[in-house]
């Protein structure tokens, strides 16, 4: 799940607002990707919504499904694009709540969030 944080997840020092209703930034990916995008370059590995049992007790959740075996499950990498964050959209902060289930994964499992900045 991704959001955008409340300003009552800081302490008032921070001197935050609350912010008003959710924005195109919000996802919690329950019907649909949102404004997300699987890597259009990378097609042999995509991120998909999944019907299946979650520990935090959701029936559906955003897996990665490998279409290909050709790579051991240590080797596969996944990415997926968020929407475009301007200055306009006032995000400080977002946080991306995940779960990583490494049942055969040898080499355990990594997740990197990466910045691209414009300009």
């Amino acid at each position: 799940m991704i959001r955008k944080m409340k300003a009552s997840d800081y302490p008032p020092s921070f001197g935050l607002s609350e912010p008003g209703p959710p924005t195109k930034l919000d996802c919690d990916f329950s019907r649909s990707l949102c404004l997300w995008t699987n890597d259009q370059n990378n097609w042999p590995v995509n991120w998909a919504l999944s019907e299946q049992h979650m520990p935090s007790g959701r029936s559906k959740s955003m897996c990665l499904a490998a279409k290909s075996t050709r790579e051991s499950p240590s080797d596969l990498t996944a990415r997926l694009f968020g929407p475009l964050l301007t200055a306009a959209n006032s995000a400080r902060c977002l946080r991306l709540t995940y779960a990583i289930q490494p049942n055969s994964i040898q080499a355990g499992p990594k997740l990197a969030l990466l910045r691209r900045q414009m300009g």
